[in-house]
């Protein structure tokens, strides 16, 4: 088990959003704000015409001006950023965190396993306990492992998640992942150009340069289903989620499997692709804080 202080450098919060002023007020920054998160901590990075728009709606929080596009936007977000400054990168349509972890030194975590299900004191999941002593640890624990990225749960049911951490190939979702920032991440996450599986990209890149990706199984978000408009709706189709699944598959073969729509794993007409497990399958314990 993992002990933990809180005594580490400080951590900020990169917003990436295109066209999703409201979404973003109701959603992420409600969310944060319940979770105590202070504004001065957050900054929302949108292209230059849409500035005016999310000042608007957003009274009180840092606006960005930086480009169109989700890669090209946190490109420009790391190039604002002084290299060592640990960033978390968040969607701007988080409704929740949730956890399977009591962050109570793990003494009543047992309560979210599997084998209580049934009982009277079984919990599916419960609403993250400390948020900021998640960030704090995500950190000191990616230090500790040697590496500069690390992600969360990407599937929002509990019964699904696991008192785990685990550091073999797996997803880290885009909705919230922490990573430090450097010259080797920079130059990463340029050559990640399409904001189709960028998340599925970058956990695979930051595996693939550190031999280890750094998920954290029992902490996941409520986010929706990608739907309406704004972010990646306005550009996503049919075509060009066939076009780079199947180049991504053909470029790491032995790490991406192919899911063609129509299956559990894809979103109604859309291709998908899967990580391959690769690596130590060693599962870690949650830490306990002090």
């Amino acid at each position: 088990m993992y002990i933990t202080t809180h005594n580490r450098s400080d951590w900020t919060i990169a917003i990436l959003s295109h066209k999703r002023p409201e979404a973003l007020a109701s959603k992420t920054l409600s969310c944060l704000s319940r979770h105590n998160i202070p504004i001065e901590k957050i900054n929302v990075f949108v292209a230059p015409e849409q500035v005016a728009d999310y000042k608007r709606t957003c009274p009180g929080v840092n606006i960005i001006p930086t480009a169109v596009g989700k890669c090209n936007n946190r490109s420009a977000a790391l190039a604002y950023y002084p290299l060592g400054q640990k960033i978390i990168f968040m969607d701007d349509d988080v409704e929740e965190f949730y956890s399977v972890c009591a962050q109570d030194g793990c003494l009543t975590c047992w309560k979210f396993g599997k084998e209580a299900r049934g009982g009277p004191d079984y919990k599916k999941q419960m609403t993250c306990a400390n948020l900021s002593a998640f960030f704090y640890d995500a950190f000191s624990i990616a230090e500790k492992e040697g590496v500069e990225f690390w992600g969360i749960y990407p599937v929002d049911n509990g019964f699904f998640a696991s008192h785990s951490i685990t550091t073999y190939l797996s997803h880290c979702i885009g909705r919230c992942y922490g990573q430090v920032n450097s010259e080797a991440g920079r130059t990463l996450n340029a050559a990640i150009v399409d904001d189709i599986h960028d998340d599925y990209q970058t956990s695979l890149r930051y595996f693939l340069k550190d031999g280890k990706c750094l998920r954290f199984n029992y902490i996941f978000t409520k986010s929706p289903v990608v739907r309406g408009s704004g972010g990646i709706v306005d550009t996503r189709t049919t075509a060009n989620t066939e076009e780079v699944s199947k180049r991504l598959a053909a470029t790491w073969p032995e790490h991406v499997l192919l899911v063609s729509p129509g299956t559990s794993t894809t979103v109604g007409k859309f291709w998908d692709i899967k990580l391959r497990r690769k690596g130590d399958k060693t599962k870690l314990t949650p830490p306990k804080t002090q």
